[in-house]
């Protein structure tokens, strides 16, 4: 797992050099608070479905969050 994560962030790190000498930036992240706090959110929402894919490709299911998806398809049809 450790491994496949390196991985993963070595391929996102290239990406992002590869785009920031295309688009000649002297630098790939933002300084300000709102922006620093954008990156975050795009990081953190990133690791979630990393893991979320990981979950699903071992077998692990979230059933309370399936019944509760199915439970509110069927109250927006009733309605």
């Amino acid at each position: 797992m450790l491994a496949l994560l390196y991985k993963t962030r070595r391929e996102i790190e290239r990406v992002l050099d590869e785009t920031k000498t295309r688009l000649q930036e002297e630098k790939s992240w933002a300084t300000s608070t709102t922006a620093m706090q954008a990156h975050f959110m795009a990081i953190v929402h990133n690791l979630l479905l990393f893991l979320q894919d990981g979950h699903q490709q071992q077998g692990v299911e979230n059933t309370a969050e399936i019944q509760r998806r199915q439970n509110g398809w069927s109250n927006r049809k009733a309605s």
